[in-house]
């Protein structure tokens, strides 16, 4: 090679080195997740020996802003290393694919572990992205961190690669995040996360709203900007001198005159944020909607739902039923509809899957008892008072001085929407032909954009077996929820103009018998009687993926001990003191089983000592 050939050869060298270093001085590097960088102080795991295995799910829509970034690590965080071997990162298109790139750790540590891969490919924003990481265990090994927000695909798990989805336990998000590099990376981001606002607002009041902004980047905002505009016009800004560090969350609460435009329906109430240094703008608006209404809307008479969470092994539980009872004597009854769901604290012979299923309201703080949802909104005044998380609308009871003022706030919030329900028994047959008529104002629509129509059974008045902290045997348990005639949380409407009409059928079993708990000296099987049966109809919104975001809009209920048909009945005969000595179940068609259904109507043939036996249906 001549001296000339070798000089150029060093400039193209300099010219290629200067190149890309430019390059990597623009390229950022951010890394992120679901769990958005929190460590749990407690280690989760799971049992047995085998391989292990622990992955989030990041979407597309998420990587969308990112395609054409380099894939270049994978972050773990552990709370420990004891018991566990050969941890290894990776990253796949789906939980049960091949491993697109994975790297074994040589010497994992508490904490946070970012495990570089040889070649991680690009984001394309068309595809998910799942992220994770295995090792092998001989015993239980509690390493995982499982904290912050709460994400629908934030916790998978797996023995063995049977995956598990755990994101509805309401205890966060996996230690899991994705290290990405590349020129669209923005180092700070800030951007609009989530809005809340009044649904409905009476005509010259205030209309009141809030944002939450966060920095999407791994590097600190110095404070930000927002507008707040109707129609074009500002009606409210701000400087907000919050520092935001990575993944920071920050809150503006707006409070504008609603008479700024005329009386309307849904009219765009636009926010645009501002920082010095956002690398990304597509996230920095969001648009609310304000709604007025004045004395020309219908309003309808507002039936309050209170959903108690009550079991007889919570001792502090008999004091909250007290509250609720002196709060009914001052008059609420005519207004407040009561249903008790036996879960929260264990469970009891009154428990049932649905009200299991039913401390999803909880959130990620984990159940308690004695505690209270009204009309299922989350409310900041009403928590305020009695107390609650801010992502749930549970509550706790506290004392008639503290629950009182809540019920009656509660009672005087306007109701757009009146429900209806009767019912026709019969006797012979058990069963109940339930009608529900749903009328609406037009602004009702500005309410709830998916209403739902749910229909619960409730039985009052069933005597108690052991309820911790009463001493009389004579207690009885209130309005305890039996089942539910649509799905659970509700069946959606399809409107006929402002109304709606819905039938169903639904029989009375005689005896329904707890799935959940099981009691040797007493016997599981409780009498389901016509006269203290109650029909709930309620219309609500339903968001899976918000506990706050299923509010009650109005309550109806039918007594079935003001049903003609149902007083002219003589109640079912007592068994007294007959002993069963065995229990038969049969399926509907009369087919012999080896035990009850799981879930469903059977038919149980009792047997007893004095040689009689009697056959009931047994709803579970």
């Amino acid at each position: 090679m001549t001296k000339f050939i070798m000089n150029i050869a060093r400039v193209a060298a300099c010219v290629c080195l200067w190149a890309y270093a430019c390059g990597a001085a623009h390229a950022a590097t951010l890394h992120f997740g679901p769990c958005e960088g929190h460590i749990s102080e407690k280690g989760y795991g799971k049992t047995g020996n085998g391989t292990i295995s622990a992955a989030v799910i990041i979407p597309k829509d998420k990587l969308a802003r990112y395609a054409g970034a380099r894939i270049k690590a994978v972050r773990v965080a552990l709370i420990t290393t004891d018991g566990l071997s050969e941890l290894r990162g990776w990253i796949r298109p789906s939980l049960d694919s091949k491993n697109t790139d994975s790297t074994l750790v040589s010497l994992p540590h508490t904490g946070w572990n970012e495990i570089v891969l040889a070649d991680g490919g690009v984001v394309s924003g068309d595809e998910d992205i799942v992220v994770g990481y295995s090792f092998k265990q001989e015993l239980t090994v509690k390493c995982m961190s499982v904290a912050g927000p709460v994400d629908s695909n934030g916790y998978w798990i797996a023995k063995n690669d049977e995956w598990a989805d755990k994101s509805g336990d309401g205890k966060g998000s996996l230690g899991i995040e994705l290290v990405i590099e590349g020129d669209n990376v923005p180092e700070k981001n800030i951007g609009v996360v989530s809005t809340s606002y009044d649904r409905i607002t009476k005509f010259g009041d205030a209309y009141n709203a809030s944002f939450s902004v966060q920095n999407t980047g791994n590097e600190e905002i110095a404070g930000y900007s927002y507008v707040c505009k109707i129609n074009d016009t500002a009606v409210s800004s701000g400087k907000i001198e919050k520092t935001l560090e990575g993944f920071e969350r920050d809150t503006v609460r707006l409070a504008i005159p609603s008479d700024v435009v005329a009386k309307g329906v849904k009219i765009p109430v636009t926010v645009e944020l501002s920082a010095d240094g956002d690398g990304y703008a597509a996230d920095n608006g969001a648009t609310f909607y304000m709604t007025t209404y004045d004395g020309d809307n219908k309003q309808y008479y507002h039936n309050v739902l209170l959903e108690e969470f009550s079991t007889e092994m919570c001792g502090n539980c008999p004091r909250a039923i007290n509250t609720i009872e002196q709060c009914m004597e001052q008059g609420y009854d005519r207004n407040v509809i009561q249903v008790t769901h036996h879960a929260g604290y264990y469970y009891d012979f009154l428990s049932t899957p649905d009200d299991k299923e039913l401390e999803w309201f909880y959130g990620s703080k984990g159940c308690y008892a004695p505690a209270v949802m009204l009309d299922r909104l989350s409310d900041e005044l009403c928590k305020g008072i009695l107390g609650g998380n801010e992502d749930s609308p549970v509550m706790s009871v506290g004392y008639a001085n503290a629950f009182s003022p809540v019920l009656e706030y509660m009672t005087n919030r306007p109701a757009f929407v009146g429900v209806t329900p009767q019912v026709e028994y019969n006797p012979s047959t058990r069963c109940l032909d339930i009608t529900v008529d749903i009328e609406k104002d037009p602004v009702f629509d500005a309410q709830c954009d998916n209403a739902r129509l749910s229909v619960y059974v409730v039985q009052d008045s069933i005597l108690h077996h052991h309820q911790a902290g009463y001493s009389s045997d004579t207690f009885k348990h209130r309005h305890v929820y039996r089942g539910s005639v649509t799905p659970l949380y509700g069946e959606e409407l399809v409107w006929n103009g402002n109304s709606v009409q819905k039938q169903y059928s639904y029989v009375l079993p005689e005896y329904i018998e707890s799935e959940l708990f099981k009691e040797k000296d007493y016997d599981s099987l409780i009498t389901v009687v016509p006269r203290d049966i109650e029909i709930i109809a309620f219309v609500n919104n339903y968001n899976p993926n918000d506990r706050c975001d299923c509010t009650v809009f109005n309550t109806g209920r039918y007594l079935m001990k003001s049903d003609p048909a149902v007083a002219s009945v003589i109640s079912l005969e007592d068994d007294g003191c007959k002993t069963p000595v065995s229990k038969e179940y049969y399926d509907m068609s009369g087919v012999r089983q080896s035990a009850a259904v799981n879930k469903g109507v059977c038919l149980q043939r009792i047997r007893y000592s004095d040689g009689t036996e009697k056959t009931v249906k047994v709803l579970k």
